[in-house]
């Protein structure tokens, strides 16, 4: 016997809700760095539509994150360049 929507959506937010922790959010992999004490700063970029929708397709590809990605390609360049990325203290 075929599932109704509303059985779905019930299971669909109970499979949802398992993978959250004690903040409510999905305990994804920036999630964990961000609890582990990772001082990170946000920025913004503004990218092609199309580039972006590429991007996020390799992410899930490749089970990471477009922030994953980007910041590896940066640490890339930047040590590529002979520039390494200095904590201030």
């Amino acid at each position: 016997m075929a599932r109704s929507k509303k059985d779905l959506k019930k299971d669909a937010a109970a499979e949802g809700a398992q993978r959250k922790g004690r903040t409510g959010r999905e305990d994804t992999a920036d999630n964990r760095d961000a609890r582990l004490g990772d001082d990170k700063k946000n920025t913004s970029l503004r990218l092609n539509r199309k580039t972006l929708k590429a991007l996020k397709i390799r992410a899930i590809e490749e089970e990471t994150s477009v922030q994953r990605i980007v910041e590896t390609l940066i640490e890339d360049y930047l040590s590529k360049v002979g520039t390494q990325a200095h904590d201030p203290e």
